[in-house]
């Protein structure tokens, strides 16, 4: 969503409407490379519980040939943001499992 400020303030529309298009456009080729990509290891996925866009977390397991490990954590979409301290204690989890 746009903030309306930006919506409102031409100026501001200008410079943000091509930075939100070229957004776009990355995030859909991601998309449509990672659809069929599959990492040769292991992958540990963390998401967040108050985070309405929750994708389906096991569902990575296809993007792998190894083991697929899923940690749902306290905090919202940007978990680095609202739970530093849980993704750091997820990740050496994964880490020192290696």
């Amino acid at each position: 969503m746009i903030p309306d400020e930006v919506v409102s303030d031409p100026q501001l529309a200008a410079g943000a409407f091509p930075l939100i298009r070229a957004d776009l456009l990355l995030s859909r080729s991601f998309v449509e490379t990672t659809r069929t990509t599959t990492i040769p290891g292991d992958l540990t996925v963390l998401g967040g519980a108050s985070d309405t866009s929750l994708p389906d977390l096991p569902g990575w397991a296809r993007h792998t040939s190894g083991r697929c490990s899923s940690v749902l954590l306290p905090g919202g979409h940007l978990l680095t943001e609202t739970n530093p301290s849980g993704v750091a204690a997820a990740l050496h989890t994964a880490l020192t499992e290696v």
